[in-house]
């Protein structure tokens, strides 16, 4: 049961999205927006997201374009949370949403069963939080519960050839999630670097990759999310539009 106590509605600029989110714990930010902007689908794909949370990108590309989408989410309340805000949006015809782990997809969900795979991984390093602690912005953030090496696993079951999987991830620790979708058979085929204002490096980068494609990596132009009087750019605004800004 959700407390209602603990929970705020929000809504989300220039998609039309109402979303109830924990009032302590993962919440809608620039990188959910960045995310579900950059996956480019078509009418009729079927799209995963993996680590759900309370489903805003699932939605948010389901009131996007006529698709199906599944979210799944490790934790259970967060789960709860999802479905309620797709009765909120209207978009049970679209979206389900499953409580389970990544680490076993395969007793989940069907292999190649997916178009597009859609993923915020945990940006810590588990190797650097071994803690005790199990909050939902702990699990949600640090790998306590699965790592990037998961998430592409996860991603190689569940892609069809040439199948799509769009990222945002770290800047810091970009290179290891390239590794482990290459590894997997997963090919990065384009990069976008976003940094925080002109002159900032990049905090995190907007990852495309293609399962079974050969290598090759397109370099995209870089989105800073602040101009130098501290408003949203132009480039991030399209994020917010109703069409997003996908990858092309």
């Amino acid at each position: 049961m959700i407390d209602l106590k603990s929970i705020s509605e929000d809504s989300i600029n220039g998609v039309d999205i109402k979303l109830l989110q924990p009032l302590k714990g993962p919440r809608v930010n620039v990188d959910t927006v960045l995310l579900a902007g950059f996956s480019k689908v078509r009418r009729g794909e079927r799209i995963c997201e993996l680590g759900c949370a309370h489903g805003a990108v699932s939605l948010i590309l389901a009131k996007r374009k006529e698709v199906s989408v599944v979210g799944l989410d490790i934790q259970e309340n967060l789960v709860h949370m999802a479905e309620k805000n797709r009765e909120l949006n209207e978009l049970s015809d679209r979206v389900s949403f499953i409580h389970g782990d990544l680490r076993e997809i395969h007793k989940i969900l069907p292999p190649q069963g997916f178009d597009v795979v859609v993923a915020n991984p945990p940006y810590g390093d588990p190797t650097r939080h071994r803690t005790g602690n199990r909050s939902e912005n702990v699990l949600a953030k640090h790998g306590v519960v699965c790592s990037v090496e998961d998430v592409a696993e996860a991603c190689r079951y569940l892609l069809g050839d040439k199948g799509r999987a769009y990222f945002v991830f770290a800047a810091e620790r970009l290179v290891d999630l390239l590794c482990a979708l290459r590894y997997r058979g997963v090919e990065p085929k384009a990069l976008r670097a976003v940094h925080p204002r002109e002159g900032k490096d990049a905090s995190v980068f907007l990852v495309k990759a293609l399962r079974s494609a050969s290598p090759g990596i397109r370099l995209l132009p870089p989105l800073r999310i602040n101009d130098d009087g501290g408003s949203y750019t132009e480039d991030l605004l399209e994020f917010y539009s109703p069409e997003g800004s996908p990858c092309p």
